[in-house]
């Protein structure tokens, strides 16, 4: 969704937002909120773990966020406020960053950390539904447990999607964040 959907009330420093984010449970229950400009923000949020723990640079052009944007839908009729990260880019244009699924939900990838990785709004457009993934645009962390789970080298570069996926759902199972 791009950033003309929102309607912004606040800049706020990336610390400010992510210091507030509590550690990840698989059940989002909505209970840690914080007041920010007057307003109740969710702090409970899988985009927020995306950007804690793939981090506040775009995987595939590597266009660094500086910003979070205090925000809500144009078109929502209530209130709800939350954050979106947005990078500058090299015109000067506000770019929205997104929790992109490594594996999409399409290709049967699931909703967990080891599977988000942080894309800015263009990257994730162009990323499309692939049925292959560059090892070069996953987060580091996933790239070094994948090196010690393969046992031949990557033709191209490219993991097939089912490969990955084995192995994500196998990181799943250890991984906590």
């Amino acid at each position: 969704m791009s950033a003309k959907a929102y309607t912004r009330i606040g800049k706020f420093s990336i610390s400010d937002v992510l210091d507030h984010v509590p550690p990840f449970t698989a059940k989002l229950i909505g209970s840690v909120v914080k007041e920010y400009l007057g307003k109740l923000v969710n702090m409970e949020s899988h985009r927020y773990y995306c950007f804690l723990r793939s981090g506040i640079a775009c995987v595939s052009c590597g266009l660094k966020a500086s910003f979070f944007g205090l925000e809500t839908h144009k078109k929502q009729k209530t209130e709800n406020f939350h954050f979106n990260l947005y990078g500058i880019n090299e015109a000067g244009e506000e770019i929205l960053f997104t929790k992109d699924h490594i594996i999409a939900k399409k290709n049967g990838g699931k909703n967990h950390p080891v599977n988000y990785q942080t894309m800015c709004e263009e990257c994730n457009r162009n990323k499309g539904h692939s049925r292959h993934v560059r090892l070069e645009k996953l987060p580091n962390s996933i790239k070094i447990w994948i090196d010690g789970e393969l046992d031949s080298e990557v033709p191209d570069n490219k993991i097939d999607i089912e490969v990955l996926k084995n192995i994500l759902n196998s990181l799943g199972h250890w991984v906590h964040t």
